[in-house]
């Protein structure tokens, strides 16, 4: 390779540049911004693509993420998290209304100024061709006595003397003059809209968060044999809020959301808060949430009165819908009695406690038995008793009473007859569960039930099981409750 003075060999091949994707142009110097713009944009097409998928897939880790690490219900961590979320759900609906109110107010500025400056472009142009057509009437007259010609329409406010002379001067033409600059630029710059792009991403976390706590707690709460309305409810709450996100940028829509979180946090927060449940409780948190919505409204009315006047009969009128269908699950005894868990529940041969200690002895049951898919099954002895073993969870220092409703189907009338009812009081604190049991002597055979019930009658548990008589005793194993 032969080189000139002063010159460095070239090589017969460009550079190579294997960040670049294939069909991205490429060059010898340096990246441009147009190249890297297009690089960027084929990393991120996949992502684009499946949008919906990655959505999914994230919502569905995040729920398992919250299960995991969201504790007790009384724990203090848990309740920072969870107002956490509502002040980041107050805060960027706050925000995002203010800015869209302050577009409003630019855009009838805008819309203001503009007719203003249209109105006196209008006039003017009306008065130079009112000129413009005086002038060419005098001079096609001709000679001889003046005619006398219609007097011209008088000036605009604002115009100039000159205009006139401009008039005569100018040939006749019906093309109208350009429009003035005032009428073709904005006056000042439009808010941007990444803002708001950005706030309502941070509204749909902090709802999505909620959402996502909520279902945990009332999932470990909820007896799905009474409770699944709600629970369906709560899963539409947590999907709606990634299907519909577009509609976070309708201050309707995000205050509704931000109510149906403030009552669901108030239902169990409450009872914690003045350890004890019920309805008074249960109706003290729906006037606590009702209060804290009515100030965020007060708030909305303060940041953009005529942007949350258009809004507010529809606000209201979804809060009271929220507040009666809220009423309406807690007194027909779907919503899950939040703070109450079920920790443990099975039944047994027989329960004893032996120090801090339940020991129970009974049979061993299916894995279909065990995941609750198929009843129990219990072998028993004409004239032997069976023992229902419960744990349930409440917060500390709560007092409170747990009922066992031992109830047989009775197959002729197909309908569950209650047979026995044991109250007992609890005191909420431990780890595992307030531990207790009830005895049922002398069980009939057939499909039994029990129902774990709370104070106010809301299901905290059910279990199933199947009594056979047998002439001897079934094998039995021993097993020990912490």
């Amino acid at each position: 390779m032969v080189c000139g003075a002063g010159s460095l060999p070239q090589s017969r091949f460009p550079p190579k540049m294997g960040w670049f994707p294939s069909g991205v142009p490429r060059s010898n110097t340096m990246p441009s911004i147009t190249e890297t713009r297009h690089v960027l944009t084929a990393w991120l097409a996949p992502l684009w693509r499946y949008e919906r998928h990655i959505s999914a897939a994230a919502m569905i880790a995040g729920f398992g993420i919250d299960s995991y690490t969201f504790g007790r219900i009384d724990r203090p961590m848990t309740h920072v998290i969870f107002c956490a979320y509502l002040t980041i759900a107050i805060v960027t609906i706050a925000i995002a209304h203010f800015i869209q109110s302050a577009a409003d107010d630019y855009k009838e500025k805008r819309d203001r100024q503009l007719a203003r400056v249209t109105s006196r472009w209008k006039r003017r142009q009306e008065h130079q061709k009112d000129l413009r057509s005086a002038a060419l009437r005098a001079i096609s007259d001709p000679p001889g006595p003046k005619s006398f010609a219609p007097s011209p329409r008088p000036q605009a406010q604002g115009d100039e003397q000159a205009s006139a002379d401009v008039a005569l001067a100018e040939p006749a033409s019906d093309v109208p003059a350009p429009a003035p600059a005032a009428v073709t630029e904005k006056p000042v710059e439009a808010p941007h809209d990444w803002r708001r792009t950005a706030l309502l991403a941070a509204t749909q976390f902090a709802i999505g968060g909620l959402s996502s706590g909520f279902l945990v707690f009332y999932g470990r709460s909820a007896a799905f044999a009474s409770s699944w309305l709600f629970l369906l409810v709560l899963v539409g709450f947590l999907i709606g809020n990634e299907v519909f996100k577009k509609y976070h940028s309708r201050l309707v829509f995000s205050s509704l959301l931000l109510f149906f979180s403030l009552y669901s946090y108030a239902i169990f927060v409450v009872p914690v808060m003045i350890r004890a449940m019920g309805k008074v409780p249960f109706l003290l948190s729906g006037v606590v949430a009702v209060i804290a919505f009515l100030l965020f409204l007060r708030l909305l009315w303060a940041i953009g009165r005529e942007r949350f006047r258009e809004s507010r009969g529809p606000i209201l009128l979804g809060a009271i819908l929220i507040t009666a269908a809220m009423n309406v699950f807690y007194f027909t005894q779907l919503l899950p009695p939040l703070p109450l868990a079920l920790s443990d529940i099975g039944i047994f041969h027989s329960v004893k406690k032996v120090g801090d200690k339940y020991v129970a002895i009974g049979e061993q049951q299916t894995w279909k038995a065990t995941l609750g898919i198929e009843p129990s099954l219990m072998h028993v002895v004409p004239g032997k008793p069976v023992s229902l073993y419960t744990a349930v969870f409440a917060p500390v220092k709560l007092l409170t009473k747990i009922t066992h409703r031992w109830q047989l189907y009775d197959p002729e009338k197909r309908h569950w007859r209650t047979l026995s009812v044991v109250t007992f009081p609890i005191s909420g604190g431990r780890e595992g569960g307030y531990r207790a049991y009830s005895i049922k002597s002398k069980p009939k055979p057939g499909n039994w039930r029990v129902d774990v019930l709370a104070e106010d009658g809301r299901l905290v548990g059910r279990f199933r099981f199947v009594v056979v008589d047998v002439p001897n005793e079934a094998a039995t194993i021993t097993k020990t409750m912490q």
